[in-house]
């Protein structure tokens, strides 16, 4: 698909979410620590009902009206630039071949251009010429294995001590090691910031997303257009700034603030991509679409309003219980979501928080929002929701497996202070040694180390297991104390026995 190839009739989809879609529905499944299922229901109005609303639907609604049925091009939904699994569309009920990714981003910098001209940037139509669509379908898919390969290298800290000193740019490494020295670079990472600082406004930060840091894009662009011209790079990359210059000079809170929808797709672009298939769907009756997938968990800081993706000592990535979700909510009339958790040894704790793309608290007059310990429900239909937003969820333990861990933890205590103080610190009569005898030690340590062993082999899912695998450490150490007293009250005859 060249970019003089691209159907006007997606665009007109993808730029009117709301016109065509009744309601959308997702709903997330929390079973394990590594993967969410997720499942999205999408309820499609009639297409002829709707051609009025989108103008290019019109011409091939008339050429295929005699069939009932018309071949388009349809976006199907936002997903993020992670791993997925199993992702399964439906159609109508039928499987549709959903496009490759580099001609989802093709499309995506086509629809780009539509919203400058539609914003009514000076010269849109002229700036945003072949060269620039095809560096911004390189920012919006390219490979990120090398680059964040590179990133971690110098910016995320690893258990070998050779990592600690290699504290550089990772931009220029990345750069010098795929393209060489460049003779403009000053210049291109001066365009570089003046792009980031107006995505950091509309989305969080993050280390992999082109639409905030298109310098990384640039080696994907010259294998896909053959070479690189640093000169045409600077230019491009200087109208693309210019027009986000625009925009950001003249932006309005209006929601459908032309400035506003610009900046917002270009951010949003950077780390969520838009999936696409080939189909051919009724062109007078409603239809649904279905999206079924596995996705990463997500986990950060409780207490931090932005999830970060990479951090320095990634210490929450580890260790953190709070789980974050990322939805799109305002690609339909009315969007719903549900957050489940099937384990039953998870509970939420506290409310769940939602977050729009800067991560900035979401206001809670939703149509509809309950919680339980186990389930999360929030119904909106408000012109006023954010187009994408965060869910955070802080989960624990259930209280009955909280507690028999405390309990673990506090008789595996109390049969170490009891062992130190029958086995050292006590002589009983004239006739015995000083120490404790076998059946003493037995009553005191075979019972906490049956309940210690019995919670720490005990088959759990590995979401349960990330929720305890501080106070599992905890038990385990205080089991080994427990042996390595019993052990040595053993060898140094501490044990009370008869002449």
């Amino acid at each position: 698909m060249s970019n003089h190839e691209i159907d006007e009739a997606t665009l007109g989809l993808l730029d009117n979410w709301q016109a065509w879609r009744q309601r959308a529905i997702e709903r997330i499944e929390l079973s394990n620590a590594l993967w969410s299922k997720r499942e999205r229901e999408i309820h499609v109005k009639s297409l002829m009902s709707v051609a009025d609303r989108i103008p290019e639907l019109q011409a091939p609604l008339m050429q295929q009206r005699e069939r009932d049925r018309v071949n388009l091009i349809i976006p199907i939904t936002e997903l993020p630039h992670t791993p997925l699994l199993d992702l399964h569309i439906t159609v109508s009920g039928e499987p549709v071949y959903r496009i490759a990714l580099d001609e989802s981003a093709k499309i995506q910098a086509h629809h780009i251009k539509r919203l400058a001209i539609q914003a009514e940037i000076p010269k849109a139509g002229e700036k945003f010429d072949e060269e620039l669509l095809d560096l911004l379908a390189a920012m919006f898919y390219f490979p990120t294995s090398k680059y964040e390969r590179i990133w971690k290298e110098h910016r995320q800290l690893s258990w070998h001590p050779s990592t600690w000193v290699h504290w550089a740019d990772p931009t220029k490494e990345y750069l010098k090691k795929e393209l060489g020295q460049l003779q403009q670079q000053d210049r291109l990472f001066d365009l570089a910031a003046r792009i980031a600082k107006h995505v950091r406004g509309y989305a969080m930060p993050y280390h992999l997303s082109a639409a905030e840091n298109p310098l990384i894009a640039l080696p994907h662009l010259k294998g896909e257009v053959g070479g690189l011209c640093e000169q045409e790079c600077v230019e491009r990359l200087t109208w693309l700034s210019e027009a986000l210059d625009y925009a950001a000079e003249r932006k309005t809170d209006a929601i459908d603030d032309p400035f506003n929808r610009l900046l917002s797709n270009y951010a949003a672009y950077g780390y969520r991509w838009v999936a696409f298939a080939k189909c051919t769907v009724p062109a007078d009756k409603p239809f649904i679409i279905t999206v079924a997938e596995r996705r990463s968990v997500y986990f950060g800081g409780r207490w931090r309003d932005q999830y970060k993706s990479s951090t320095v000592i990634p210490l929450s990535k580890h260790l953190s219980s709070t789980a974050w979700k990322q939805i799109s909510f305002r690609d339909a009339e009315t969007n719903h979501v549900s957050i489940r958790l099937s384990d039953t040894a998870v509970r939420i704790h506290g409310r769940c928080k939602p977050l729009n793309e800067i991560g900035a608290h979401v206001d809670t007059n939703a149509d509809t929002e309950s919680q339980t310990f186990e389930l999360y429900l929030r119904h909106d239909s408000s012109k006023s929701r954010p187009e994408r937003m965060w869910i955070k969820c802080h989960l624990r333990l259930n209280r009955v497996m909280s507690l028999f861990i405390y309990l673990a933890m506090t008789v595996t205590a109390v049969a170490s202070a009891l062992l130190l103080w029958r086995g050292v610190g006590e002589v009983k009569g004239e006739n015995l040694t000083r120490g404790l005898t076998a059946k003493d030690a037995s009553v005191i340590l075979f019972p906490a180390a049956f309940v210690a062993s019995f919670l720490l082999v005990k088959e759990s899912s590995t979401l349960s297991l990330r929720l305890r695998r501080l106070r599992h450490a905890f038990v385990t150490v205080e089991l080994l104390i427990l042996l390595l007293i019993a052990f040595g009250l053993y060898v140094f005859h501490n044990v009370l026995s008869s002449p």
